[in-house]
């Protein structure tokens, strides 16, 4: 699967022309296999197609595009932004404890490594500092190693919040969260949108064309857009469509 899903417009043809195309090899198919077939007097018109599903099917292409649009949108801001995220000081670095946190790179994952923040040299700093002032600190070693300690929270204070202020610039001016969303939110309308086809009855093959590129359009969507995508999972779009080509190959109507 490419990094952009591939557009169905790019395939040659917009949806409806390739839709006629395709009905028009069907009907040159089963004349070809039935012969000529002289018209009766009295014979019942040809069955019309569901108009709800015309109407619902000839959405999809704008549905699609709305999703790359989505999708090529973060792939950009990933583009510019995520080589720029920093790597945590290795002053930072921090045993795996209450007081430490999992670094987490552009995408907000984490890695490995875990690194105080500027919260615990805060506490640090106050902790160190309230035993300078306190009476009850004795003189010498004890008060040395009080001042060592607020010396070095103070250094690595500035440190961690030099480092939280360019992640958080980066997050803000990025603006990945919000294209994140978006992504998302235009994997779940896409998904909404093809349930809704399929669940609506078609009548000829021209129904059953419309509910095959609304699968294929999902088919061209990236996996982890298919497995996130809100999808009901009692839902069974292929077996929908098998059960509407084994009903027309049967010459039944829905």
């Amino acid at each position: 699967m490419p990094n952009v899903p591939v557009r169905a417009a790019a395939e040659g043809m917009p949806n409806l022309s390739r839709r006629r195309l395709l009905l028009g090899l069907a009907a040159a198919s089963t004349a070809a296999a039935v012969g000529t077939v002289a018209a009766h007097a009295g014979a019942k018109a040809a069955p019309v197609e569901n108009p709800d599903l015309i109407a619902i099917g000839n959405l999809t292409p704008a549905i699609e595009q709305a999703y790359v649009d989505a999708w090529e949108h973060e792939e950009s801001v990933v583009r510019k932004w995520a080589p720029k995220w920093p790597t945590a000081p290795a002053a930072l670095t921090a045993k795996p404890s209450h007081s430490s946190e999992l670094e987490r790179d552009f995408f907000g994952a984490h890695h490995g490594r875990h690194i105080y923040t500027s919260d615990y040299f805060e506490w640090r700093l106050d902790r160190a500092g309230r035993a300078l002032k306190s009476r009850s600190t004795s003189p010498g070693s004890t008060r040395d190693g009080w001042r060592a300690d607020f010396d070095e929270a103070s250094r690595l204070l500035v440190v961690a919040k030099k480092y939280e202020r360019r992640t958080a610039s980066i997050q803000k001016a990025s603006g990945y969260t919000s294209a994140w969303k978006a992504r998302h939110a235009a994997a779940q309308a896409l998904a909404a949108h093809i349930t809704a086809v399929l669940d609506q009855p078609d009548i000829t093959i021209e129904g059953m064309l419309i509910k095959a590129e609304a699968l294929a359009v999902w088919g061209r969507v990236p996996e982890k857009d298919r497995i996130w995508a809100a999808v009901d999972r009692k839902r069974n779009w292929h077996g929908q469509i098998a059960e509407s080509v084994l009903r027309h190959a049967k010459g039944g109507v829905a």
